[in-house]
């Protein structure tokens, strides 16, 4: 009887709050969003939190140990960027948008092109793929649109050039086939115009965040979940049906470093991955892992001393004081420019977890980087 009273009484809540809940939960959301973003709040809170001195620790540990790097170490805030530099306001043209994330460059001329997640909890599909250009090397942006929209939610838009191809490997989350497949898309012409043109693996289990990139005479990908990574590798990079790697999972049980964070660092004598750190909570920081053995048969890895090269603010408000989980990078004459991610610290149990916005981080380097292209994901000889 008190049961069927207790169920009764939880169905007429719901019923008086379900034709608002999409209002609820997008004005907790603007809350969170307000906390997170005023100044004299973050000016409260964060007075303790030595944020400069932590920046130039890091900064001096790399220049004293490393004279050179397949990619950044420890990239910090810029000082020449207002950050976050795109946020979920700037998406004008995919309804109430809450979050954007897994931000990727490709850079033409003077066009610094940017492709992310963007995400809208109430929108079907879910995600899709965002773009936003600048033209001053990355310091400012304007959202230009969305350029890759399917059935699925779409995010981590790995792109990269190939034989006069841009390609695309976003990751796709399936209501109808579950696992998805990892699909690559091509264009002639950026930003949009995306057509499918393989679908390198079809999973048995879920694994998402696939990057891909040649090594030696074959290309390679990376993909995880969380707990397990995986390798493919296949002669050609256009083609249907990867071959699985016969360690797979090649690390199992390894929470801390599992699920790919961006773009991979390929120098003739190594590679350098960034994995995601989802020990305890999903996308907790990015940490940094050398391939030492690749072939057919092998596969190991050992993470870097200077590891996780990436971490959450310590003020426990703004931008990305909770988490940080992905990185990808570009060269300038005097070191690398990072295009990252964060999301919320405080409070966002309450305010939700759709909160990720992109910001951007350098990282000087005592030998210029300038003349390697990454977005070829090839072995380079160059430096």
């Amino acid at each position: 009887m008190i049961g069927d009273g207790l169920l009764n009484w939880k169905r007429g809540v719901n019923s008086i709050f379900e034709p608002h809940r999409s209002t609820i939960r997008q004005m907790v959301w603007q809350v969170g969003e307000q906390i997170h973003r005023t100044e004299w709040i973050q000016r409260l809170l964060c007075q303790d939190h030595n944020r400069p001195q932590f920046e130039q620790h890091r900064s001096k540990y790399f220049e004293s140990r490393f004279k050179r790097t397949l990619g950044p170490i420890f990239p910090t805030p810029s000082p020449v960027v207002e950050n976050p530099v795109l946020t979920a306001d700037a998406v004008t043209d995919y309804g109430r948008v809450d979050s954007v994330a897994d931000p990727f460059l490709l850079v033409t001329d003077d066009r610094w092109h940017m492709f992310f997640e963007v995400h809208n909890h109430e929108a079907v599909p879910s995600a899709v793929i965002g773009h936003a250009l600048s033209h001053d090397a990355g310091v400012t942006w304007s959202y230009n649109g969305v350029v890759l929209k399917t059935d699925d939610h779409l995010s981590f838009p790995f792109v990269f050039r190939h034989d006069n191809w841009y390609y695309m490997l976003p990751d796709a989350w399936s209501k109808s086939e579950v696992p998805a497949p990892i699909s690559l898309y091509r264009t002639r012409n950026l930003p949009d115009g995306w057509s499918k043109c393989a679908t390198l693996v079809r999973p048995t289990t879920p694994i998402h965040d696939c990057i891909v990139f040649q090594w030696r005479d074959r290309w390679w990908a990376l993909t995880g979940n969380g707990q397990d990574l995986y390798c493919y590798h296949s002669p050609n990079l256009v083609t249907n049906s990867w071959d699985q790697h016969p360690e797979n999972p090649v690390a199992s049980g390894r929470p801390e470093a599992s699920r790919p964070a961006g773009r991979p660092h390929i120098q003739d004598d190594g590679i350098v991955v960034y994995l995601q750190d989802c020990n305890g909570r999903y996308g907790r920081n990015v940490r940094a892992y050398r391939i030492n053995t690749l072939t057919r048969q092998s596969y190991q890895d050992v993470e870097l001393q200077y590891s996780p090269v990436l971490e959450a603010d310590p003020c426990p408000v703004g931008w990305n004081s909770g988490k940080m989980h992905h990185i990808d990078t570009w060269p300038l004459e005097d070191g690398w420019r990072c295009v990252v991610d964060g999301n919320v610290g405080f409070g966002r149990s309450v305010v939700g977890d759709n909160h990720w916005s992109i910001g951007i981080y350098d990282q000087r380097v005592p030998t210029s980087p300038n003349s390697y292209d990454p977005s070829l994901i090839t072995e380079r000889h160059d430096i």
